[in-house]
């Protein structure tokens, strides 16, 4: 597999890189690391968590909402959610971080009635939870179901997590032997397969259909751009970049840079967040090109903070400040829900 990608001279640089990495937080993207030192008192994201019954949810400052019914579990001033977890049934997982001691906790709460019940602590102190119920700890990655979490990866400490379409892309070390291991984890927790990582601080990922292959972004310091590798289970990741981003991603050390996967007209297309445009790359054609018109028209200058295949060539994408947008490749539009 490739080794030492990129080679990042300035060492202020590279520790920016990494330990933004691993700290994101619900305000900040897609998944949940709780702050180590420092306490943060707002979630200032709308971050949308996941879809039941029809209902979109979503994470804002004030706590988890659900869309046409107001909020559904609060802040306080004690206790802040920083990510959510819901499950195929209607059940949410909360990611909650004490004020005053900054450790984390999960809770369960089952669907009963038209709302929930009380919440269950799920044993355990976590840093991380994503929206597809993959949580972790210290020294462990596990599956939460129900008011459980089962061990799924043990004896690693996890330097940062990527969430796209289900998967997951974890950056780790081994606590034996202290070096970097990557793995790829389905929706279940269970490892699609693994290989010998490095430092490098990937900022996006994502899952092309069902082939087998996922995409890497990767910042190159040493010309200013982001670029696309292709990794798979047998080859790893490839030497030389896929794709390389045309526009810049202002946001790319504060967030995952969100995307989406689509097939249309007999072409597969990755789409990319970047910071005043949406890069398109044709895989089936090996050509990339910004757009900031048609589905971008409404969302090119948003800070989106992630997105969601609904059903179909229908997408949902979370928001900074604009609430959430349903995004409809098939004709080409977004609107606001």
């Amino acid at each position: 597999m490739k080794k030492n990608i990129l080679v990042f001279t300035l060492t202020a640089l590279a520790l920016l890189c990494l330990a933004v990495a691993c700290n994101l937080d619900a305000a900040d993207g897609i998944y949940s690391e709780v702050a180590a030192s420092t306490e943060s008192t707002d979630v200032v994201t709308r971050s949308f968590v996941g879809t039941y019954a029809d209902k979109y949810y979503f994470l804002s400052d004030e706590g988890l909402f659900r869309l046409g019914d107001g909020k559904i579990v609060a802040n306080t001033e004690g206790k802040i959610i920083r990510s959510a977890y819901l499950d195929a049934s209607g059940n949410i997982v909360l990611l909650t971080q004490d004020a005053s001691t900054l450790t984390a906790g999960l809770t369960y709460r089952a669907v009963s009635g038209t709302g929930y019940a009380d919440p269950v602590v799920i044993d355990g102190t976590y840093r991380g939870l994503l929206t597809n119920g993959i949580a972790w700890d210290d020294a462990k990655i596990y599956k939460v179901s129900g008011s459980t979490a089962t061990e799924k990866v043990a004896g690693v400490s996890v330097v940062y997590a990527l969430e796209s379409d289900g998967y997951a892309f974890f950056s780790v070390k081994e606590t034996a032997t202290d070096d970097y291991r990557f793995y790829v984890l389905d929706e279940n927790g269970d490892t699609v397969f693994q290989l010998l990582g490095d430092s490098t601080p990937y900022v996006g990922f994502q899952p092309v259909g069902t082939s087998g292959v996922y995409m890497l972004i990767s910042y190159d310091a040493s010309h200013n751009t982001f670029k696309g590798y292709r990794m798979t289970s047998g080859g790893g990741i490839e030497d030389e970049a896929w794709f390389t981003l045309n526009s810049t991603n202002q946001y790319a050390y504060s967030t995952q840079i969100p995307s989406f996967c689509y097939t249309k007209d007999a072409k597969d297309y990755i789409v990319l967040k970047c910071s005043s445009y949406f890069d398109r790359y044709n895989i089936t054609d090996d050509e990339i090109e910004s757009i900031d018109k048609g589905f971008a028209t409404n969302l090119r200058t948003a800070e989106i903070t992630n997105i969601k295949h609904i059903s179909g060539l229908i997408f949902v994408a979370g928001t900074k400040s604009s609430m959430l947008y349903e995004i409809d490749m098939e004709n080409n539009s977004s609107r606001q829900l």
